[in-house]
């Protein structure tokens, strides 16, 4: 799940067009 996580943070930051979609899943599984 970490991995997760951290390819989550760094796709926000790369890819804008992801970085909706992997936010928003980003933030759910921080708010958790």
């Amino acid at each position: 799940m970490d991995d997760e996580n951290e390819r989550a943070a760094r796709a926000k930051k790369g890819s804008p067009f992801l970085s909706t979609a992997q936010a928003a899943f980003y933030i759910g599984l921080s708010q958790r």
